[in-house]
């Protein structure tokens, strides 16, 4: 192999989602194609791909979720190559909590779902269905081992929308949104009821006779 060609330049890797890094770099020679090594931190690079010719893109969508890849690419073309870029890295985003669920007593919803990956926080957040945009902040920092929050609102018979996510800080990132929409909140019990007194004479059933 012989180093007849200048290395790409401009090579930035960029978190897409949580299993997916996107590349893009600078072509300066044509027709040549683009190798692609991987590594994890601590780990040993590998050959990812091989592009077609003159591409100054691509997307590794076969990322583990909160993960700091490291990345180098060079030109290569038969028997001729240019040397690597210097590597450059990103983590990709946390896997987001999935079958995020609401059930009702009275005006207290209970959002339950699954975890899916180590977090240090999970960021509860609600608001009106009718309202467009503005979300309330329950809380940004639930430990992110649990499954579970109760909110209690302030009307009943009212549809809201909850969402959560999760943050991971190795990566210092959130994932995106567990999102359930337009669920109702639930009606509270009457209270005060008072029962007869002793001293009352119950009212008579319909059809019967009562004598003095």
């Amino acid at each position: 192999m012989s180093l007849i060609y200048d290395a790409p330049t401009g090579l930035t890797v960029t978190a897409a989602t949580y299993s997916t890094i996107n590349l893009s770099w600078t072509q300066t020679e044509d027709n040549v194609q683009v190798e692609i090594q991987r590594k994890e931190a601590g780990g040993t690079y590998f050959t990812l791909a091989w592009t077609d010719i003159n591409t100054t893109s691509y997307s590794d969508t076969s990322c583990s979720s909160n993960t700091r890849y490291y990345y180098q690419i060079r030109y290569y073309s038969f028997s001729d190559e240019s040397a690597w870029t210097t590597a450059v890295d990103a983590w990709t985003y946390p896997q987001p909590p999935s079958a995020l669920a609401v059930s009702w007593s009275g005006k207290t919803a209970t959002l339950t779902w699954t975890n899916n990956g180590t977090y240090t926080y999970i960021g509860v957040y609600y608001k009106l269905s009718s309202e467009p945009t503005t979300w309330t902040t329950d809380t940004a920092t639930l430990t992110g081992t649990l499954t579970t929050r109760n909110i209690t609102v302030s009307t009943e018979s009212v549809a809201r929308d909850f969402r959560i996510r999760a943050y991971n800080s190795s990566s210092t990132q959130w994932s995106d949104y567990a999102t359930v929409s337009t669920s109702v909140s639930g009606v509270m019990a009457p209270t005060g009821l008072a029962g007869i007194s002793g001293g009352q004479t119950a009212l008579p059933l319909r059809g019967q006779i009562t004598h003095p």
